[in-house]
């Protein structure tokens, strides 16, 4: 019988042999929520999964396929046997082929292990889980071009000025996010080529992948 997600984490919290409270306080989120997702009362977020995967190594694909734990243990080469959480001053990040890979989830990314100051230092890293994204071709123009790296925070609540990787209907776009006085947002990357909403129908028409935080050029490499 497949096991619910709230089942999967369970199974994992117990086989690291914590209660929920120490769990929780291990990986940075509450007793209660927890007991919520276990009891499958609240849906796991992808920051609680990403929280899981940076202190347990654990990948997503754990909890989004029907994966079995010692399945889980033996892809991501954890010993069963000696089972320790890692330092919250370390954290993991992805490696995406392309933009057009990480607006589509194409394929699985690849994954390292860092440590925090290093990922705040290149990406005003805030506990957002953050993915180095290559560009390929113009998919990125005229902010970056072949070649470059772009650190995205996966944070779909963008700040003014920020630049964004965003999804409209089936066209995945890298734009300028701009507030104006007229209560309206533009979506803007040169003079000729934006996008203008009210707030209402950003919300309905646009859908956040990513913040770019910054960009790693091939020139400086």
């Amino acid at each position: 019988m497949k096991k619910t997600v709230g089942e999967k984490l369970r199974d994992l919290r117990t086989a690291f042999g914590l209660s929920q409270a120490q769990f929780g306080d291990r990986i940075g989120i509450t007793r209660g929520s927890i007991a919520s997702y276990e009891n499958d009362i609240n849906s796991l977020t992808t920051g609680a999964k990403y929280k899981i995967l940076q202190t347990t190594g654990i990948g997503f694909d754990y909890f989004d396929t029907d994966m079995q734990l010692w399945e889980a243990f033996a892809k991501y080469e954890i010993d069963p046997s000696n089972l320790k959480l890692k330092s919250l001053t370390d954290t993991i990040i992805a490696f995406r082929n392309s933009v057009k890979d990480f607006a589509n989830n194409t394929q699985t990314p690849k994954y390292l292990n860092t440590k925090i100051e290093h990922l705040k230092f290149m990406a005003e890293y805030e506990n957002a889980e953050c993915v180095f994204v290559k560009v390929v071709g113009k998919e990125a123009e005229p902010l970056a071009k072949n070649g470059d790296i772009l650190v995205v925070a996966q944070d779909e609540n963008p700040e003014n000025t920020n630049w964004i990787i965003a999804k409209i209907g089936d066209d995945t776009l890298i734009k300028q996010y701009l507030l104006t006085g007229n209560n309206e947002i533009s979506l803007k990357s040169s003079s000729d080529d934006s996008y203008k909403f009210s707030k209402v129908g950003f919300e309905k028409e646009v859908k956040v992948l990513g913040i770019i935080r910054s960009k790693i050029s091939i020139e400086i490499l």
